[in-house]
């Protein structure tokens, strides 16, 4: 057996990689508008778990969600 060195740990599962890649493509700033709130706390909790907390904020209206990136 070979020790390996300086891998990196993959991210768990694959559901999560389509709101990893829209924040990735995001600039501090940006915005995305959800129709429904809850799959705008989605986003926001895959965020949360896979790269941590105060990266994102979100406020809900009438109508859906709102994410920022803030940083």
């Amino acid at each position: 057996m070979k020790i390996d060195k300086g891998i990196p740990i993959p991210l768990r599962g694959s559901r999560n990689s389509k709101h990893l890649a829209l924040y990735e493509s995001m600039k501090s700033g940006d915005s995305v508008f959800f129709k429904k709130a809850l799959s705008a706390m989605k986003f926001k909790n895959a965020i949360y778990r896979n790269l941590g907390k105060n990266l994102v904020t979100l406020r809900k209206s009438d109508n859906g969600a709102r994410v920022w990136r803030v940083s």
